[in-house]
């Protein structure tokens, strides 16, 4: 795995993770 391969898992998690916080607070 290159560290480029990693990186975007990594953004995508907290993307993802991000996405699913702030629509909890917007239908909450």
């Amino acid at each position: 795995m290159t560290t480029n391969d990693n990186a975007k898992k990594v953004y995508r998690f907290y993307s993802e993770k991000s996405v699913a916080f702030y629509e909890n607070i917007y239908l909450s």
